[in-house]
């Protein structure tokens, strides 16, 4: 890519969103903790960002970086200082501070829905009164990808208990631009899924687009709206729920670009940061209507069961990378619970496309297992 970067994309995983970019027509430039393989195929300049300097490394990098405006992924909405401070080196097109604060708050959230008479999770104080009548879990205030979420099982002074719901865990793509929400799509999440490695609660994927009801599907698109509005939000911006008796009850607020967005580009063939642009460009951009589907995608994380070095050249899915992503560079050290890699598939149903997520996560799962295990012996005999 000879060509001048006109998008800065920086986080923990800028991968998914420099693809979206490439779909828009974009240039971008990334700094991330990964650098992965196929992501420096996409931009040969990616910057990783050292684990022990993340996120606080983005400052010096920023600076260096190429004169452009600039976006971020997860999980740097938990961070509004510091995005404070990258906001008066580049422009950005995302959400500042006050929309951080504001979104990010599950308090906050709880009586924006309460207020205007949308389902609405209990959530208390970790040393608050909680009704015996729920289950509630304990979540961290600055969460990310389900880490750090349990049962209730003690009082947890530096989180927060929110209402348990049984139901199916889904997340909504809304974009705010020009004072107008619109839904984009929707998707089902995988969550703490055991042949992807993942632990309970961790965040695993998404299947999509996920088809509801049309009553629920107008209330989710006025949740949107009295999200976007209330927090001022602006750009892309996503909402996990939990679809629950044909009601969508929000769990979390996103506001940035997120993960389930590549599901649902890969689905319609559409960019939707071609979208989020539009809540920044100058220029009037008329809104679009967005194109349908004929089929169905879903991502993947398959998480690392122990310790192993990854080579490039030795493993099942090295002739047929079009279904991978997120790909490590040849010894990389993954450490057991990190993610390894994406698996991509489609299908024409969602348990097709489950099915096939499936079925190449365990034939991964097989050979990184063997692999490492053969690792951990090699590293034993050279003890001795």
């Amino acid at each position: 890519m000879g060509s001048m970067p006109n998008l800065i994309i920086i986080g923990a995983s800028a991968r998914a969103a420099a693809a979206s970019a490439i779909r828009a027509g974009f240039t971008p430039w990334t700094a991330d903790l990964f650098a992965d393989r196929d992501l420096r195929e996409m931009v040969p300049d990616a910057i990783r960002c050292p684990a022990e300097q993340y996120p606080q490394g983005f400052v010096d990098i920023l600076k260096q970086a190429p004169d452009a405006t600039w976006m971020y992924t997860g999980a740097l909405e938990n961070s509004p200082n510091l995005i404070r401070k990258l906001i008066k080196i580049r422009p950005l097109w995302g959400n500042g501070t006050d929309a951080l604060l504001a979104s990010r708050s599950p308090f906050f959230i709880a009586r924006l829905l309460e207020r205007n008479g949308l389902p609405a999770l209990e959530v208390r104080l970790s040393d608050g009164e909680r009704s015996p009548v729920h289950r509630w879990l304990q979540k961290p205030l600055r969460g990310a990808a389900g880490n750090g979420i349990r049962f209730s099982v003690e009082r947890n002074p530096s989180g927060y208990f929110q209402q348990y719901i049984e139901g199916t865990s889904m997340s909504a793509n809304f974009v705010r631009a020009r004072g107008r929400v619109k839904l984009l799509g929707i998707t089902e999440q995988l969550i703490g899924i055991d042949w992807l490695n993942a632990p309970p609660f961790r965040y695993a994927g998404n299947i999509g687009p996920a088809e509801v009801s049309e009553p629920c599907r107008a209330e989710l698109t006025r949740i949107g709206e009295v999200i976007g509005d209330g927090c001022g939000l602006l750009g892309l911006f996503g909402v996990d729920f939990i679809l629950a008796e044909n009601r969508p009850w929000v769990v979390e607020v996103n506001p940035r670009y997120t993960a389930s967005v590549e599901v649902l580009e890969r689905a319609m063939d559409f960019s939707l940061l071609s979208e989020h642009r539009t809540a920044f460009a100058d220029e009037f951009v008329p809104p679009r209507m967005l194109p349908g589907h004929s089929k169905i995608c879903g991502k993947a994380i398959l998480y690392a069961e122990r310790e192993f070095v990854f080579s490039s050249t030795d493993w099942p899915g090295r002739e047929d990378l079009e279904n991978f992503a997120d790909i490590p560079h040849q010894g990389d050290l993954i450490q057991a619970g990190w993610p390894i890699l994406t698996i991509l598939a489609t299908g024409n149903s969602t348990e097709e496309c489950r099915t096939e997520l499936k079925s190449r996560a365990n034939i991964l799962n097989t050979h990184l297992h063997l692999s490492s295990l053969i690792h951990a012996e090699n590293m034993g005999n050279m003890a001795y």
